[in-house]
């Protein structure tokens, strides 16, 4: 209904969970390594941050970019 291709939203809609999960205030993943790896949770929050904005990149491009993921 909306124009988005099965092949499009299968990316979108993992892309999407893992933002969620690696980012505060909900960051489940970021509680886990911070208890796996005994830091505090301000050591642990700064590490993944490069790699939030690959994955936000990455989300848009799939977005917005529909020969990304749709086959010709």
């Amino acid at each position: 209904m909306i124009g988005l291709d099965p092949l499009q939203l299968g990316p979108i809609t993992v892309i999407n969970p893992d933002i969620g999960l690696d980012t505060p205030p909900v960051g489940t993943t970021l509680f886990i390594s911070s208890t796996i790896a005994g830091s505090s949770m301000a050591e642990t929050t700064k590490a993944p941050w490069p790699f939030f904005f690959i994955a936000l990149a990455l989300r848009a491009a799939v977005s917005y970019v529909p020969a990304l993921t749709i086959r010709f």
